[in-house]
């Protein structure tokens, strides 16, 4: 082991001095070519700089003439409102004016701003004036010629007027001797007509200028390009040494880490035997059942807890498929839960049946997880076959409750119709009885009695359908749930004169609608009896359904006054009641949270809430369901 750290260390020093070389060697190549790309740019980036300057005094040059102009203009036109242009003694003050203005703002012999005025815009030997020129003052008035060439033959006055007239300005060059010397250099000039004079206004910059400021960038740009070659070989030639010292102290400390590891290795190794024996101990616990299976469900390993729970010892199943103990109904969702197994998802719960040996079922609560590396399943399960049984007590429970309410609410419905029908029959017996039954007041009676009968059969066709088992999901409509449970407990509503307001959106889902009417019925009966106990005038139940973002949100508020703090947070409890036992099981919130919670996946909460109907403030219960639309 000590050798093939050294080995390694060494070896990783030699391979982090072949990556430096070749770092610095890539990284001064493309900071050379990045020179030379920045060195290629910068004539063409100074010139371009220059460029703008010099359009830039032009502008500002010609803004100051057109200034001068419309004030010399607008005090011509209050003598003569006809005139549109200057007169010929205010050109003379403009040009005077401007003469001024140019021969003050020269920057140097080479840099100043000229005037010239077109004649004739076809060119030609007589095409212009040279009005003002700050550097050669003793030719102002001058014509000039467009075949007039510079010293290297080019026709610059020509390719100007060329520009002018196209564009109405242009940026050319041209060559010239410089005053008082020898020396033959280029000059970038710009021009701009301004068409109120007819006068072509220009500047420019002899480019020897300009070849000394980019040899002086260039210059630099070559200084800082060595001082930041120089920096990058030296600092990483600093952060090399110390990478290097650093690997030398690591083995250092790594030879003595591996001397202690040996010795703690012999400790180790006592310690996973008696880890070994402490595990086997505990999977061989009888409380679950535990369980090593490969992903077809061959059963390769199970514990004690096997033959407590389903009376099978070791080697009565291991070496077998444990889906041939799975109960006939629960094998295609057990298949489902193995291949999610498969595919590398946690089974957090999940309950089948499994055979006992004596041919009875449990009721089993699965948590499983894999190891795709040997592609092996663990799991774990609790005998829950007591908890079922209890829970199954529990609902039947409930559905009794709900029938006593239904039964109630059958006889309140019932009252009515039945009534009419006794006072009807009398009516007719009576008529009988004494002679006086016309065919009128028969058929009349007959039909009061029918429309009763069918009110009676009606109600106990929505009775027959509230009872009627279902465990498959169906698509209804939510407003349409609402009007079923309504009419099946509005007699005890009319009879308590509490009034309902509905706010539902129309909202379609696919679920269990009986589940969710016994839910309803729940929470509308628990509304009804606390106000009944309200001293309430006015009696309101609320009953909003809405979605929001994923979500559907249903809301049934009253204004009874509300529960008191110290229970609310008990009143989803089994068994938990504030009425009377005679009329109070405690269960119908219990199945009402059951049913929303494990059949429709959501929650269901209760909150005191204060609110404003009608510009009078109310105080009462409010039950929140929610769950995925």
């Amino acid at each position: 082991m000590k050798n093939k750290l050294n080995i390694l260390i060494f070896s990783s020093i030699l391979l982090i001095l072949a990556l430096f070389s070749i770092s610095i060697y890539l990284d001064v190549k493309y900071q050379n070519n990045l020179l030379n790309e920045q060195l290629n740019t910068l004539e063409a980036s100074i010139k371009n700089e220059y460029k703008q300057r010099l359009k830039e005094s032009v502008n500002n040059t010609i803004v100051y003439i057109d200034t001068i102009y419309n004030n010399l203009l607008n005090e011509q036109k209050k003598e003569s409102n006809y005139n549109l242009s200057l007169n010929e003694k205010n050109r003379k003050i403009l040009i005077t004016k401007m003469r001024k203005y140019l021969y003050n703002n020269i920057q140097d012999k080479t840099r100043y701003t000229w005037i010239y005025k077109v004649i004739n815009y076809n060119g030609g030997d007589n095409f212009a004036i040279r009005t003002i020129n700050p550097n050669l003052k003793d030719s102002e008035g001058s014509y000039l010629s467009t075949k007039t060439a510079d010293i290297k033959g080019n026709l610059h006055y020509l390719e100007a007027l060329n520009g002018i007239n196209k564009y109405k300005e242009i940026f050319y060059e041209y060559y010239f001797k410089q005053l008082n010397t020898s020396e033959i250099t280029k000059k970038l000039s710009y021009a701009k007509l301004y068409k109120n004079m007819d006068w072509i206004i220009g500047t420019g910059i002899p480019l020897n200028r300009l070849n000394n400021i980019i040899k002086k960038e260039k210059s630099y740009l070559i200084r800082v390009h060595r001082k930041n070659t120089y920096n990058l070989t030296y600092y990483r030639g600093i952060v090399l040494a110390l990478f290097i010292l650093i690997l030398f102290i690591l083995r250092k400390k790594l030879m003595l880490t591996l001397n202690e590891n040996e010795k703690l290795n012999e400790k180790l190794e006592k310690k996973l035997k008696n880890v070994e024996t402490n595990f086997s101990k505990f999977f061989e616990l009888p409380i679950n059942i535990f369980l090593i299976a490969d992903f077809k469900g061959n059963i390769l390993q199970v514990n004690s807890g096997w033959e407590k729970i389903l009376g099978y010892k070791a080697d009565e199943i291991v070496n077998t498929n444990y889906l041939s103990l799975v109960h006939p109904h629960d094998i295609d969702k057990t298949l489902v839960a193995m291949k999610e197994l498969e595919e590398g998802y946690d089974l957090l719960f999940f309950e089948n049946r499994y055979k006992h040996k004596n041919g009875s079922y449990k009721t089993l609560a699965w948590s499983a997880n894999t190891l795709q590396e040997n592609g092996l399943i663990y799991g774990s399960a609790l005998n829950i076959t007591e908890l079922k049984e209890k829970s199954e007590i529990i609902y039947q429970q409930s559905k009794m409750a709900a029938i006593g309410e239904m039964t109630a609410n059958i006889s309140h419905q019932w009252r009515q119709p039945l009534s009419v029908i006794s006072t009807a029959s009398s009516g007719l017996l009576l008529k009988k009885s004494i002679d006086d039954l016309d065919d009128e007041f028969l058929i009349n009676t007959l039909e009061q009695i029918t429309q009763s009968t069918q009110y009676l059969s009606d109600t106990i066709e929505d009775f027959r359908n509230f009872y009627t088992p279902s465990r498959e999901k169906t698509e209804f409509k939510i407003a349409h749930v609402v009007k079923k449970t309504l009419n099946l407990v509005k007699k005890r509503y009319e009879s308590e004169n509490i009034e309902v307001i509905k706010n539902i959106s129309d909202i379609t889902i696919v679920n269990f609608e009986n589940e969710f009417l016994q839910v309803l019925i729940n929470l509308l009966n628990n509304a009804r009896d606390q106000l009944a106990k309200s001293t309430e005038i006015d009696k309101f139940i609320f009953i909003n359904a809405y979605k929001k973002d994923t979500k559907i949100i249903f809301e049934i508020m009253d204004n009874g006054g509300g529960i008191k703090e110290s229970i609310i947070d008990k009143i989803f409890e089994p068994y938990f009641t504030t009425k009377d036992k005679s009329i109070g099981t405690g269960i119908g919130l219990y199945m009402s949270e059951e049913i929303i919670v494990k059949h429709f996946e959501g929650q269901i909460k209760v909150e005191n809430h204060t609110f404003t109907y009608e510009d009078k403030e109310y105080l009462g219960a409010k039950f929140t369901i929610e769950f995925n639309a």
